[in-house]
């Protein structure tokens, strides 16, 4: 939860025009951490959650840096978990 908080706050401080592109990563990776922690996980859902949040930060990787360093930690984290 820390690293969707660090997330979280990169989010507030980002330029209206770039606030619900933001948005929908920050869902995406919220939704990929929620698919990894549930017991009765859907692998569909898994690889949807995770192709939505590579999709969504790719927008961001020059702009904002430490952004994008957040989604892939939870990135990594996922993957060494398995997922």
């Amino acid at each position: 939860m820390v690293l969707l908080n660090k997330l979280k706050a990169e989010v507030e401080v980002l330029p209206a025009s770039r606030l619900e592109e933001a948005n929908s990563l920050a869902n995406f990776a919220q939704a990929a951490a929620h698919e990894a922690s549930r017991g009765n996980s859907n692998d569909r859902l898994k690889t949807l959650s995770r192709e939505g949040l590579a999709h969504s930060v790719k927008s961001f990787e020059v702009s904002h840096p430490v952004l994008v360093d957040t989604v892939n930690e939870i990135c990594l984290i996922l993957a060494r978990i398995g997922i």
